[in-house]
C-alpha cells in the first residue's frame, strides 16, 4: 500500500506542476519566452524611453520587424505584426486601446509583444469600431513601408490627436 500512495503522489504532484505551468504562461510568466522575445521588448522599451509620440510608435514598431530571427518562419506565418485597436473595458473602465502586435510562432506556443496606448474613454471614442490588419512580409501584397504609412493615415489617429496617453510595453503566451 505504501507503494500506491506513492505514486498517487507523485501523480498529484505532477498535476500541480502543471497547472503552475499553465497559470505562468497564460499570466505572460517568462516560462516560455526565449532570448528573442525578451531582445524586441527591451528594444522597443529603449527606443521609446525618449520618445513616446504616436509616428515613433509605429516607426519602432515597424522599424523591429525588419530583425529576423531563423527560428520564426515568415513563410508559416510564424513571424506576424499585428495592429488594432477598438473601446474595451477589462474590469478597470473603458479605455481606447491602440495596440500595435509582434506575433510569433514556436512550436505550440503563440507569443506576443504589445505596445498598447491607453486612453481613457470620452465620448469622442463613442462611434469607434474594433479594427484590426495583420502583415507578414512574406504573403503581403505591400512592402512594411507601405503598411506603415496606411497605418499612420488612419483616421484614428486624428481622433486621439493632442490627448495625453498610457503607453503599456509587455508581452504574452496568447495560447
Amino acid at each position: 500500500m505504501k507503494n500506491k500512495n506513492a505514486i498517487i503522489f507523485f501523480v498529484l504532484g505532477a498535476l500541480i506542476i502543471m497547472e503552475e505551468v499553465h497559470r505562468t504562461a497564460f499570466t505572460g510568466g517568462n516560462m516560455f519566452f526565449s532570448k528573442f522575445e525578451n531582445i524586441v521588448l527591451k528594444e522597443y522599451k529603449e527606443s521609446l524611453k525618449s520618445d513616446s509620440s504616436i509616428n515613433n510608435v509605429i516607426k519602432v514598431f515597424t522599424e523591429n520587424y525588419s530583425t529576423v530571427n531563423k527560428d520564426f518562419n515568415r513563410d508559416e506565418d510564424a513571424d506576424m505584426l499585428l495592429f488594432q485597436y477598438g473601446v474595451y473595458d477589462w474590469g478597470d473602465g473603458k479605455n481606447l486601446e491602440i495596440d500595435f502586435v509582434r506575433q510569433l510562432l514556436k512550436n505550440d506556443d503563440i507569443i506576443q509583444i504589445h505596445i498598447t496606448i491607453k486612453i481613457p474613454y470620452t465620448e469622442k471614442f463613442s462611434n469607434i469600431d474594433s479594427y484590426e490588419e495583420w502583415y507578414n512580409s512574406t504573403t503581403s501584397d505591400i512592402s512594411i513601408d507601405s503598411w506603415r504609412n496606411k497605418i499612420q493615415s488612419m483616421s484614428i489617429f486624428e481622433t486621439i490627436d493632442s490627448m495625453k496617453y498610457e503607453i503599456e510595453i509587455w508581452k504574452e503566451n496568447a495560447e
